[in-house]
């Protein structure tokens, strides 16, 4: 509660560092997930996410602040754990923030294979109108790997060449565990954009 902004953010940093332990610091953590000041608000998120169960709770509960600031700081953090969080970030998808969405989208980027849960909205995204958020949900499903390909291969056949072309660039990062989806991308080569036959020419390798 002190005055002084970065006294404020070092408490944090602390209280993140003793972890579980600092459980009794919860009710306080979370009321500075409102702080006036931006470089507090954002170390908040972690070190919730280092107190357990009581810190995804914490964090599970700032995702539905009234918020969108509070809500976009929190997403990211949410990541660290794991499988537990794929659910409360695929809901965060359908936030009215973009800023929100794409916090959600990076988080469950982060989660990586885990995440698997999340691949059918994340490739719903790679139709969305936000151009960073489309890349946002490719980046997502490159890092869920193998378990995104289909999701990913039936999205080379979308009417829309933006679409074509985001997924065939997302299978050719994920690399030899697309191999599924070889004749698909070969079926791009004979696309009418040039850059999507480049890009699936690409990741057919």
């Amino acid at each position: 509660k002190d005055q002084q902004s970065p006294i404020r953010a070092v408490a944090v940093y602390a209280l993140g560092a003793i972890g579980e332990e600092a459980k009794a610091a919860l009710p306080a953590l979370t009321a500075a997930l409102k702080d006036k000041d931006e470089g507090v608000r954002s170390s908040v998120p972690y070190a919730l996410a280092g107190m357990g169960k009581e810190g995804l709770a914490a964090l599970k509960a700032g995702l539905k602040d009234d918020d969108a600031q509070v809500r976009k700081v929190v997403a990211p953090a949410l990541s660290r754990f794991g499988a537990d969080a794929v659910g409360p970030l695929v809901d965060a998808l359908k936030d009215k923030d973009v800023e929100v969405r794409e916090a959600a989208v990076n988080g469950l980027g982060q989660i990586g294979p885990d995440a698997k849960a999340a691949t059918p909205a994340l490739a719903e995204l790679l139709r969305d109108r936000d151009v960073n958020l489309r890349q946002e949900a490719a980046f997502a499903l490159t890092a869920i790997g193998a378990d995104a390909v289909p999701a990913l291969s039936a999205a080379l056949k979308d009417a829309d060449a933006d679409v074509r072309l985001t997924a065939a660039g997302a299978l050719g990062q994920i690399g030899p565990g697309a191999k599924a989806a070889t004749a698909a991308l070969a079926a791009l080569l004979k696309d009418k954009r040039a850059d999507v036959r480049r890009t699936a020419a690409e990741a057919l390798g």
